[in-house]
């Protein structure tokens, strides 16, 4: 099964050195929305604003994809 790293940069670029083994692109793909949504949870609670880009590289080390994820909130004040 081949393997696919998940690089991702939110300002700052992470490296994935371990990769997840995945059956084809496709399926990094879905990884890379798991990925995404896991990093929302954790980093969005304290954010207005959050710009997540994975990289997604297959075992040769070429990016097979990228996808950018850009999350605005903008509160707005309500009068009852």
């Amino acid at each position: 099964m081949p393997r696919y790293f998940f690089d991702i940069d939110d300002g700052i670029e992470i490296i994935d050195e371990i990769g997840r083994e995945v059956l084809d692109a496709q399926q990094a793909r879905y990884e890379a929305y798991k990925v995404i949504g896991d990093l929302l949870t954790a980093e969005g609670e304290d954010s207005d604003g959050l710009t997540l880009i994975p990289n997604i590289r297959d075992g040769k080390g070429r990016t097979v994809m990228t996808i950018r994820s850009v999350i605005q909130i903008e509160m707005k004040d309500i009068l009852e």
